[in-house]
């Protein structure tokens, strides 16, 4: 939600907020053999989250609402339920589709001692069939958007964070995947209105296998001096050949905004794909 003066973590007591998210999506489809692939209609489409704030917070519980604007997924103002152990909120659809939902705002860089984000959420949602089997998913940055007014027109700032998402690569009729999770920055030139950034070791993780370097990443992108929101590309800077790792070859995209009144915090998802696999996450940052 733009040109608000509250962090996430003071919510205006009775009443409703709503946030846009960007995404980075993908599709799984099953069969004879699996695939897997990037879903730019759904990107396209945007989604939101409304969180309709009770009076007295303090006692009762807001009610969160999820909307994703791919008609085709059949997704709009469906109420999640409470959290569960992961952080997750979930529902369960009429067709028996589980769609989850996790937001939050933990600074996951290496050194663990920053503070978390004030005015960015990041995470992601996933819908699996009634039989428990993946279908869509997609990594998502929303927050507390710097209004355009607010957008400096002259020098730059310097972004550091992390990156976080996962990579899923086809294995005959299944999907082995790994979580992905590094340090990176950005830079915003914004005189120029430019965004260049990098994320040089990230580490792939997957349960009952070892930490394995996975690609390192680049990111480039553009945006119009004086207006929020960027737009660019992911590129891959190294590629180490192992189990999870994606070809030298991948390419993305790079979308994103700034949050905070005065742009403090920088919030953009990305996705690879190397034809074959593909990864998506997102990279958050703070001055």
């Amino acid at each position: 939600m733009a040109n608000s003066t509250s962090d996430l973590d003071d919510p205006p007591a009775g009443t409703t907020q709503n946030f846009r998210l960007i995404q980075a999506a993908r599709t799984i489809t099953t069969g004879s053999s699996t695939t897997t692939q990037s879903d730019a209609a759904t990107d396209a489409g945007g989604a939101f989250v409304s969180i309709d704030w009770p009076a007295n917070p303090d006692t009762q519980s807001p009610t969160i609402r999820f909307t994703i604007g791919n008609a085709a997924l059949g997704i709009a103002n469906v109420t999640l339920g409470p959290p569960q152990p992961s952080g997750a909120r979930e529902v369960t659809l009429a067709d028996g589709r589980v769609v989850s939902l996790t937001l939050q705002t933990t600074d996951r860089t290496s050194a663990g001692t920053a503070d978390d984000f004030l005015w960015t959420a990041y995470g992601a949602w996933n819908v699996r069939s009634a039989a428990n089997v993946p279908q869509n998913s997609s990594a998502i940055v929303g927050g507390y958007e710097t209004a355009d007014s607010a957008i400096p027109t002259t020098g730059s700032a310097v972004f550091n964070g992390f990156v976080t998402g996962s990579v899923a690569v086809p294995d005959g009729t299944g999907i082995k995947g790994a979580a992905l999770q590094g340090d990176a920055s950005l830079t915003a030139n914004f005189a120029t209105g430019t965004v260049s950034g990098s994320a040089p070791s990230i580490i792939a993780i997957s349960p009952g296998n070892p930490s394995q370097p996975w690609n390192s990443l680049t990111f480039a992108g553009t945006f119009t001096t004086g207006l929020n929101g960027f737009t660019g590309t992911t590129g891959v800077s190294s590629a180490p050949g192992n189990a999870f790792s994606l070809l030298a070859t991948a390419t993305g995209f790079l979308a994103g905004r700034f949050f905070g009144p005065n742009a403090e915090e920088v919030g953009a998802v990305w996705n690879l794909y190397d034809g074959t696999g593909i990864a998506n996450g997102v990279l958050v940052g703070k001055k």
